[in-house]
């Protein structure tokens, strides 16, 4: 059964606007759940993320974007790209309130996800792979293990990139 809402919520509010492929979804997850573990020492999705080839991966992500295309939320188009094929999703237009969608978060919690979402959505998939890549909990996490998010508190750097794009406040 489909448990993770905040999880489902946060993928249609970032295929709001634009087609957004599922690697990017990934990593905005990891993200707004990265910042939110440095402020409040717990992730808004209540997700655990597994180390794969292209970064963090959170556990129930297909789950959620199953129930999100199986209930007509979100449309997902492919794109043969030779030996691999790209997905993408996107809203589908006035089958959700917007503002139900947004009632399902604390008040803590929205402005982080806006924040991510406006200063990463746009950027490739390959780039925010790099970037968990080089930094912890995935650094230190063997293929397919969980990630520890605890490790992020430890990562100076980490966090200094995350300030550097305005997703904490620096820290000094």
């Amino acid at each position: 059964m489909f448990k993770n809402i905040k999880e489902a919520a946060i993928i249609w509010l970032a295929t709001q606007d634009k087609e957004i492929n599922r690697i990017v979804l990934n990593k905005l997850l990891f993200f707004i759940d990265a910042v939110f573990y440095l402020e409040s020492g717990k992730t808004i999705t209540e997700d655990v993320y597994i180390k794969n080839p292209n970064g963090p991966v959170p556990k129930q992500a297909e789950d959620c974007r199953a129930f999100l295309l199986r209930n007509g939320l979100i449309k997902e188009n492919w794109y043969n790209m030779g030996q691999y094929r790209e997905y993408g999703y996107k809203v589908i237009k006035n089958n959700t309130d917007p503002k139900k969608v947004k009632a399902e978060f604390d008040d803590d919690e929205l402005p982080i996800i806006k924040n991510v979402l406006d200063k990463l959505s746009s950027c490739s998939a390959s780039d925010l792979s790099e970037i968990t890549h080089r930094h912890e909990p995935w650094k230190s996490t063997y293929w397919e293990e969980e990630l520890d998010l605890s490790k992020i508190k430890e990562d100076s750097d980490f966090s200094d990139w995350l300030a550097s794009k305005d997703l904490i406040k620096s820290v000094q």
